[in-house]
């Protein structure tokens, strides 16, 4: 029955032509990226594979390991792709994929790159990615340079081989948890310490052959539309570790999507789709359990058909509650998403809200 209010919705407001360059961009995430799986399923179900035929795919640590898992299937295979993102999820989630340092946390924190020695997790996606080969679409995922600072793209044919599992290696390095992943002379973090989210390089693929206007970009978020708020009194180290993690990103995503829609006004923003809830969460990593990550999967799920039900307005209002948090508007402190929609449906924000057309924002990526 959801699929078919869905395709209503899409039948009764939206139409889209089949000449359009259709852009995914997956943020950062670890196994929270199992949310994207779910949200990916929804979209392909709800859409069909014509609207969801993403021909250029971007992503970042766990949404990397998604956007190569995309890449593996053609146009129309999304809802399989979707399938094989979930088996990876739940087969991490019943894998060790990091051990303790001989010597413990002391080690790592004294004598080593990281608190953990993540070594399994390399033979893991060895094993678990043999079949992958990310070539049915464009895509790009990224890396941070640690000798240089710099956020480094890899595209579709540098992931071959033994460089294709040491980029998602590297996906999973975390400053500070493991150790950067050394290869081609250098050391790598994950991309998340630079950029959560990218959404650049898969509209400056589509402007190759499309002009601004036919361009389309579904955007898939692991963090909460509304940050949780926690009392931190008693956290220690690994809890403050996790709890800047999520702060980070949580503003870091925000920043790179409203950044994006300024730098390409007339690109379509079709979907920004994030968590309507807390995800389950772990202060140590890679540590959900497969019920947690069925969870994660079930909610992308609904919170795909929710967005395709909500249409542009449902799009417009994630983009209007993200600037007002971005801008420290006294109007939405300590209120989540849910209750901003409401005072806007109320009219308590004003009409016709456009971001492109408040100033505050304007001023803070129009420079």
């Amino acid at each position: 029955m959801q699929r078919f209010i869905a395709i209503a919705a899409l039948a009764a407001g939206q139409a889209y032509a089949s000449d359009r360059c259709y852009a995914l961009a997956f943020s950062s995430g670890d196994e929270s990226s199992a949310y994207q799986a779910g949200v990916l399923k929804g979209l392909s179900d709800a859409l069909g594979e014509d609207m969801a035929d993403y021909q250029a795919i971007s992503g970042v640590s766990g949404g990397a390991v998604n956007a190569a898992i995309l890449a593996n299937y053609a146009k129309g295979k999304e809802a399989d792709a979707a399938d094989r993102m979930v088996k990876f999820w739940e087969d991490a989630s019943n894998s060790k994929l990091y051990k303790d340092w001989i010597g413990g946390i002391v080690t790592g924190l004294l004598y080593k790159g990281g608190l953990y020695d993540d070594s399994p997790l390399k033979s893991f996606l060895q094993t678990e990615l043999a079949d992958i080969t990310p070539t049915q679409r464009w895509i790009d995922v990224g890396l941070t340079d640690v000798l240089k600072g710099e956020y480094v793209d890899f595209t579709g044919d540098q992931l071959t081989g033994d460089e294709f599992f040491n980029v998602l290696f590297a996906q999973f390095a975390q400053a500070g948890v493991f150790p950067p992943t050394a290869f081609d002379n250098t050391d790598w973090f994950d991309g998340s310490t630079i950029w959560d989210l990218d959404i650049f390089s898969v509209v400056n693929k589509c402007q190759e052959t499309f002009t601004d206007d036919k361009i389309t970009v579904d955007v898939i978020l692991t963090s909460e539309k509304t940050l949780s708020t926690v009392d931190a009194s008693n956290y220690k180290s690994l809890q403050m570790l996790w709890r800047y993690l999520q702060v980070s990103r949580y503003y870091s995503s925000m920043d790179g999507l409203l950044r994006a829609q300024f730098a390409y006004p007339n690109v379509e923003f079709r979907y920004i789709i994030a968590p309507s809830a807390d995800l389950p969460s772990s202060i140590y990593p890679l540590n959900l359990d497969q019920s947690q990550v069925d969870t994660m999967v079930q909610m992308g799920i609904q919170d795909a058909i929710d967005a395709v039900n909500g249409g542009k307005a449902e799009s417009e209002n994630t983009a209007h509650f993200f600037a007002l948090k971005n801008s420290h508007d006294e109007r939405v402190k300590s209120k989540n998403y849910n209750e901003f929609c409401e005072m806007k449906s109320n009219g308590f924000f004003g009409e016709n809200y456009s971001l492109l057309e408040d100033k505050n924002m304007a001023t803070l990526f129009l420079q």
